[in-house]
C-alpha cells in the first residue's frame, strides 16, 4: 500500500531546478598598444617598450607616401572619366528623366480594335477618348519626390468630360458642391495627379492627347467590371470537386480551407463579391494617336466597361525607358501653335504612329501554312472531280 511505500522510501519530493550562481568574470583593463608610426627619435615602427616614448625627445611623424598607389589612383580616375563621363546637370525647366513627373489625362474607354504595323503584324488595341481635359486646381504637398530629388511634389486636379453626356455615375464624379468650389459647371469628373515642381501647370490650362508621344509606355488606372457574388471557381479559378464517382453536391465547392489548429486565416480565398475594384496596369505601349478626334490607341486590354473613366499617365517604372530613343518630350505639356487649325488639316495629317516593334512579319509561317492548306484543298477537289 501507499503508506508502506512512504514509510520505506519517504515522502516524494518535488523536483526543483538547480539555481546556479551568476558567473562573475574579472574585468581586464584595456591594453594600450603602440601606434605603428615612425618617429624621428627612434628606428622601429613598433616600439617594444611604450614607456620609452616618454624619454624620447620631441618628434614629428614622418609621412610615408606610396608613389605606386598614387600613380594607380590617378590612372583609375582618368580611365573612369574616359568611360563614365559625368553627365551635365539638367537646368530647371527642362525634362529630367530621373526626377521629373509629368501630369496625366482622364480618358473614356470607347472600344477595342486592332491595328497593323508597316510589316503587317496585327496589334490588339484599346481606344480611349480624352475629352475636355484642363487644370482646375493646383496645391502643394509635403510628399517627397523619391526620385533623387528631395523637393516635395505638387498635386494638380484635372477636370474632364461633359456633364450633360454623363449617364452613369463614375467613381470620381464631381458633386454640385465641388463644381461650385471649382467654379466650372461643365466638367463631369476630376482626379488628382502628383507632379514634380518643374511640371506644374496653371489653372485653366488645356491638356490634349499630344501630351504623350507615340511609342512611349503609359500606366492606366481604371475600375474593373462588377461580376456580383461569385463562387471560388470563377473568382479564384479553383478546380472544384470530382464530377462523378459518388460526388454529391460537391462539384463547385471550395473544399477544406482551414489550416493548422482548425483556424481560417485572414485572406483565405473564398466566395464573395467579384470585380468593381480599382486596378492599375503598368507599362502599356501607346501605338497610335489621333489628335483630331482626341483618341489614344493603347496596345492590349484595359480593365473596365465601355464608357468608363480611367487615368492615363507616364509609366512610373524608373528602371526602364518610358520614351523611344531620340524623342523630344513635350514638357511640361504640349502647346500648339497659335496659327494651327485642326479643321483645315486632313485626317492623315492628324495621325501619329509609333515605329514598328518588330522589323519583320512574325506570322509568315502561319501564312505559308494557309497557302499549303489551300493547295491541298484544291488537289482534293480536283481528285474528287476526276
Amino acid at each position: 500500500p501507499l503508506s508502506q511505500l512512504r514509510a520505506k522510501h519517504g515522502k516524494r519530493r518535488r523536483h526543483r531546478p538547480r539555481i546556479r550562481p551568476p558567473m562573475i568574470r574579472p574585468v581586464r583593463p584595456p591594453v594600450e598598444e603602440p601606434l605603428p608610426v615612425l618617429y624621428q627619435g627612434g628606428t622601429s615602427l613598433y616600439p617594444s617598450q611604450p614607456a620609452a616614448l616618454d624619454s624620447t625627445p620631441e618628434f614629428t611623424p614622418l609621412v610615408v607616401q606610396d608613389k605606386l598607389l598614387e600613380a594607380r589612383y590617378e590612372a583609375f580616375k582618368k580611365d573612369k572619366a574616359k568611360h563614365f563621363p559625368e553627365k551635365p546637370a539638367i537646368p530647371f525647366g527642362e525634362y529630367n528623366p530621373e526626377t521629373t513627373r509629368r501630369i496625366g489625362v482622364v480618358g473614356i474607354k470607347v472600344w477595342n480594335t486592332r491595328l497593323f504595323d508597316a510589316h503587317g503584324n496585327q496589334m490588339p488595341c484599346t481606344v480611349l477618348w480624352v475629352p475636355n481635359n484642363r487644370v482646375v486646381k493646383v496645391q502643394p504637398t509635403t510628399i517627397p519626390n523619391f526620385r533623387k530629388d528631395p523637393t516635395p511634389l505638387w498635386e494638380i486636379q484635372v477636370g474632364a468630360g461633359f456633364d450633360e453626356d454623363l449617364e452613369e455615375r463614375p467613381w470620381w464624379r464631381l458633386t454640385p458642391e465641388e463644381k461650385e468650389m471649382l467654379g466650372d459647371d461643365t466638367l463631369a469628373v476630376a482626379c488628382r495627379f502628383r507632379v514634380s515642381e518643374d511640371a506644374v501647370l496653371p489653372v485653366g490650362f488645356p491638356i490634349t492627347v499630344r501630351h504623350f508621344v507615340p511609342g512611349q509606355y503609359v500606366s492606366v488606372i481604371s475600375k474593373t467590371k462588377g461580376k456580383g457574388f461569385q463562387g471560388v471557381m470563377k473568382r479564384y479559378h479553383f478546380g472544384g470537386g470530382p464530377a462523378s464517382h459518388g460526388s454529391t453536391q460537391f462539384h463547385r465547392k471550395p473544399g477544406s480551407r482551414k489550416g493548422r489548429r482548425g483556424q481560417l486565416l485572414k485572406g483565405t480565398p473564398g466566395p464573395g463579391a467579384m470585380g468593381n475594384q480599382v486596378r492599375e496596369k503598368v507599362r502599356n505601349q501607346l501605338v497610335h494617336i489621333d489628335f483630331k478626334n482626341d483618341l489614344l490607341y493603347i496596345h492590349g486590354g484595359i480593365s473596365g466597361e465601355k464608357g468608363s473613366y480611367c487615368k492615363v499617365y507616364d509609366c512610373p517604372i524608373a528602371s526602364r525607358p518610358k520614351f523611344p530613343p531620340n524623342t523630344v518630350v513635350p514638357f511640361p505639356t504640349f502647346v500648339p501653335r497659335e496659327d494651327e487649325d485642326l479643321s483645315q488639316m486632313s485626317f492623315e495629317q492628324c495621325q501619329q504612329r509609333a515605329p514598328p516593334k518588330f522589323k519583320y512579319f512574325r506570322d509568315a509561317a502561319f501564312v505559308h501554312k494557309q497557302e499549303e492548306d489551300a493547295q491541298k484543298a484544291a488537289v482534293r477537289a480536283a481528285t474528287k472531280r476526276q
